[in-house]
């Protein structure tokens, strides 16, 4: 993403596909790891952690603010 760039910062409208790809994978593979191993969360804080800023972080990435919507199809 960065060599595209003409600043060294830059704000983006979005994030790069291939990052939300990864992140959706991490967060599939995390959830199935969890699933067949339901206790294997307590003690381990960071994952649960890890877990959860992925979950908000995608979340966060699929948001469009309602200015964002076409003519007609604003949401309320």
């Amino acid at each position: 993403m960065h060599k595209d760039q003409a600043h060294a910062y830059q704000v983006h409208t979005a994030l790069p596909d291939k990052f939300i790809t990864a992140l959706e994978q991490a967060i599939t593979t995390t959830t199935d790891y969890l699933a067949e191993n339901p206790m294997s969360i307590h003690g381990e804080e960071e994952l649960q952690r890890f877990y959860f800023d992925a979950l908000h972080s995608k979340g966060n990435a699929s948001y469009r603010p309602c200015d964002s919507y076409p003519s007609g199809s604003r949401r309320h």
